[in-house]
Formats: C-alpha cells, structure tokens, sequence
C-alpha cells in the first residue's frame, strides 16, 4: 500500500478503510461488484477515441497535429461517448460562433495552448525557485514512478508551507532514509521506511516492546488511524538531527520471546541510534555526484588537492567525494569494507537474488509441462543458470572458462608482437584464426583472416597461424617499430602451440602445455605469398623508416 501502481489500489484501500474493513458493507460489495463481475471496457471507449482522433486527422491532412483545445473539441463527438449515458455539457453551433467572434483564436493565440494564465506579478518564495514561466506547463510525466514524486511533492509543500518552505535545498537529504530501515525521530517513535522518492518518504508506524533486559519493535496489531503510513522528511546531515537509524535485526518466531509470539513481524534492536549520514553509508547508500558535492560543502572535510584527484588531468571526481566521505566518517574499517562503502555511493552494487543449485536442480525436475504454479518458477531457474554459466565464460582463468568455444587463448599472446589492441583469435567452429592490428600502414589492413582445411587455399592449421601472426601481426609491427626483429617467433613455436590445442574447446591441453617451449635465434620471416586483399607485402628491411601509426577500422580480411 505505500508506493501502489496503480489508481484503484489506492480507492480500495480508502474504501475499506472507511468501511472500517467490514466485509458485509455496502460500498466495499458494490466496489467489489464493479471491479469482477464483468469485465472491464473502459479501454474500448479510449481506444475508440483515439482510433476517431486519428480517423479526423487522416481526413484533414496527412501529418496534421491538433492543438489542445481541437483535440478536446472532437473528443466531445466521438460516436461510443453516445453509449455511456453520461451527462455531459454539450456546446452547440452558436456556442462556438460567439467565443470565435468575440476575440478571433483568443484561446491558442493569447494564451498559446497554455493551462493557466499567470500575471506577472505572481510571485513565490525564492528559494522554490519557481517563475510564472517555469508553471505554465500543460501536463506532468506520467506513470508509476511520476505518481509516486508528485505524491511526494504534494505532501512537502503542505507541510513546509507553514515555514515559508526554509528547507526547501534541503529536501533532497531524504535520500538517507533507506528502505526497509527502522528509523526513530525526536520523540522516540520507530517507523519502517518504505522508501523515498525525490522529496519524502513514507514510514509504517511501529510499537517499541521491553521485554527484560532486550528491547524489541513489532508490528501493531490492529489497523486504526495511527498505523496508517505516515510522510517521513528530512532537511539535517549534521549533528543527531530528526531522524537516526536503530540498528535491528528481524528475528525468526522460534527466536521471540513467547510474550511477541502473536506478532507478524519482530526486530530485536542491537545497538543504540546511529546519525543518518554514518549509518545510510554504512548501510550502503547510492548518491549522486551533485548530492556529494553538497555534503562536502556542508561539512568540509578534506578533498585531494588541485591535481590529484582520480579524474583525467588530475581533476577531482564523484569517486575523490565518495573516498573522502567515506574516510571522513568511518576511518577505523578495513580498506575492504571502505572498498565496499565507495562502490555502493557509486553505484556499482546491485543487489542480486540468486537461487541455491538444489532448488533450481530439483525445479528442472519437474519440466516444462509441469504444474502451473511452478510455471514462473522453473522459467526462473532456467535463466539463472544461463546467467552462471554467461558468467563463468567471462570469468578471470580458464577454468571457470572451461565452456568457452572461441577466445584469444594465453598461448596465442606470446607469439604476438607486443602493443595495446594487438590479438588473435582462434574459432574451432569456424577453422579459422584472425589476427587484429590497429594502425594505419600502407598495404596492410586492421584484421587478417586465415582458415585452415578449407576448398580452395586448402591451409594446414599451423599455415593459417602461420599467415595470421608472421605474414600479418609481425610484419605489420616491424614496419612501425623495426627494433624488435630479434623477438619474432620462430615456425617450431608456432607448430607446437597448434599441436597442443584441443580440437573442441580451443584451448590447451591439461596434460600438455605451452610454458616451456625451446626458444631458438630469430629467423628471417619467409615473403608473403601474394598481395591481395588482406595480405601483406614481403617483409621490408630494418633499416626501413617506420611511418607513424594511425587508428584506422577494421575493414575485413580474406578468409
């Protein structure tokens, strides 16, 4: 019920609620008569409207758009609106001919399709930073989460109207208040936060239990109109402020005292009240980067000097404030945990739910075709594991990539020449090595492919790698940097990666490897075949001045 989706969630729960939650009353019967006895059709008298919207338009010209006010005038005629019986105010011809007439398109010209019309000397407080200009708007987002901030707005300007709305810049430290925490302001009343949006948050009201020397938080037991969600908002970072977190934990029935066993739900409180800013980083909160600033202005705690700062150039960047926010509250934790507190105020922390491998191997089980309450969730366990396995493919070693068809093995990088974006991949599936090069170079393109076993050049698999490293990779290199001719693999190094490839996974074999492979003199490379497209040029001499390297795409290579 707090952040609902929907706009007949909130009648129902003001219906039953008047009702005092009475089956037998009449509204919530003649409410649930509505809502199931027949299917809804409101969608066809819109869907109607739209559909004669469009047929007027097509009719006028093609790509004509109404104004406001045309649109809302053929509304009026639309042929289902005569089926609905309601009572409507409806104009007729002499209507229009006089407002026409009186001031020629008053309406779209003067006050130019706008809702309201603002004098200019309108005026609010200043620091909303609002301008006759900034409400002369039409319409608002629409949708759930547009519902749920204009909720929020409504219910701040009530409240902070009686101040002149002073906290207005400060509304946004609502933020601290993290959903499904236990919070206590002045007067020491807990609520649960059910989350915040934009300019408040709503809380449930909880009751506080001593029992011996433990204190607990339950929920209450019966609904009346002090358990209803209440607005929770904020305007302090420093100091205790109103609101402080209570560090809880939600106990299991077996571990309550028997005195809160009637209860839905119990926390058992574990420490005493913690500051918001301290206790929302440690529980992991999300900020923005302005958000950041704000607080370090408020605070003034030290930031890297001018120059040092993990931006390009040195500058200062969200992750220098999140850093020293994090070292300004909680010095004394591990550089692990401080770790963990940075990553969340950067966002790179989602929570994940993941299912034990028990549970999705016993709901395969049960199949496709099982019974249609374990539908959802066999669809579950299925992209949980295609997600595993997703993941083991890019894991950090070989063998949590033990699925993986095709990728730049290890073996592969020792016999390339050395710089950034050089590689080579090897496709099993495909029989084809490919070799990658960024640069600019007469006669020699980004890539070059070469397939072994194939109908027409018919290449052994240590030619094709052959081609792809010494005719492509190295001879493209030597042509920018001809100083490392002496690091040019040899032909025996090439074949003896080939031998210990394992023909189904591309990668080497567990028995056999390719550490240690004699190392014998550079060899002169041999002349390129030909010179077509994708092949190189013969190798040039050494003494040969390099051009300069360019970025250049990828254009393809003969295959």
């Amino acid at each position: 019920m707090a952040w609902n989706n929907t706009q007949v969630t909130r009648e129902l729960y003001l219906v039953c609620n008047q009702a005092a939650w009475q089956a037998d009353h009449a509204e919530v019967r003649q409410l649930a008569w509505y809502l199931f006895s027949s299917p809804a059709n409101t969608k066809h008298f819109l869907e109607d409207t739209f559909g004669h919207l469009a047929d007027v338009v097509k009719r006028f010209a093609r790509n004509f758009k109404m104004s406001k006010w045309l649109r809302y005038f053929y509304m009026t005629c639309t042929p289902s609106q005569d089926e609905l019986k309601w009572t409507r105010l409806e104009p007729t011809a002499n209507d229009f001919t006089r407002c026409v007439g009186q001031t020629r398109f008053s309406v779209d010209e003067k006050k130019r399709g706008k809702t309201f019309d603002i004098p200019k000397a309108f005026a609010l407080p200043a620091c909303l930073r609002y301008k006759p200009s900034n409400l002369k708007v039409v319409d608002r987002s629409a949708g759930t989460a547009a519902n749920h901030r204009s909720a929020a707005a409504t219910a701040w300007i009530i409240s902070n109207a009686v101040s002149d709305f002073r906290h207005a810049a400060d509304a946004w430290t609502g933020c601290l208040l993290l959903k499904r925490k236990i919070y206590q302001n002045e007067k020491g009343k807990a609520y649960l936060c059910l989350g915040f949006r934009s300019y408040a948050a709503l809380g449930f009201p909880l009751e506080r239990v001593k029992l011996a020397d433990k204190e607990y938080i339950v929920t209450k037991k019966e609904l009346a109109t002090g358990s209803l969600p209440r607005w929770m908002m904020n305007a302090e970072i420093t100091g205790e402020g109103k609101w402080q977190m209570l560090p809880t934990e939600l106990r299991l029935p077996c571990q309550i005292p028997d005195a809160l066993s009637s209860f839905g739900s119990v926390w058992e409180v574990v420490g005493p009240p913690q500051p918001l800013l301290k206790s929302a980083v440690k529980a992991g909160v999300c900020m923005t980067a302005a958000d950041l600033q704000k607080i370090q202005k408020i605070l003034k705690y030290p930031l890297p000097p001018r120059g040092k700062g993990s931006g390009k150039s040195g500058n200062l960047v969200k992750q220098d404030f999140a850093e020293a926010l994090v070292n300004m509250l909680w010095p004394e934790d591990t550089p692990e945990e401080k770790k963990r507190m940075v990553d969340a105020l950067m966002g790179k922390t989602l929570p994940r739910v993941k299912c034990a491998n028990d549970v999705i191997a016993a709901v395969k089980e049960l199949g496709a075709e099982a019974e249609r309450d374990f539908r959802e969730l066999h669809q579950v366990a299925l992209n949980q594991e295609a997600v595993e396995k997703e993941r083991r493919l890019r894991g950090p070693n070989v063998q949590e990539r033990q699925d993986q068809k095709t990728f730049t093995p290890h073996s592969l990088r020792k016999l390339l020449p050395p710089g950034q974006g050089i590689g080579c991949s090897r496709q099993p599936v495909l029989q084809r090595y490919q070799a990658f090069y960024p640069g600019r170079v007469k006669g020699f393109l980004d890539t070059h492919a070469a397939t072994w076993d194939g109908p027409v050049r018919k290449l052994t698999e240590t030619q094709a790698l052959k081609e792809c490293v010494l005719d492509f990779a190295w001879a493209k290199h030597l042509m920018l940097h001809p100083d490392d001719a002496t690091s040019i693999p040899t032909e025996e190094m090439i074949a003896a990666v080939v031998s210990n490839f394992d023909a189904n996974t591309g990668m080497l074999d567990a028995d056999t490897g390719m550490e240690e492979v004699a190392s014998s003199s550079a060899a002169a490379l041999p002349k390129a075949k030909g010179r077509g497209r994708g092949r190189s040029k013969a190798m040039p001499k050494a003494s040969k001045a390099a051009p300069k390297a360019k970025t250049g795409r990828s254009r393809g290579g003969r295959h």
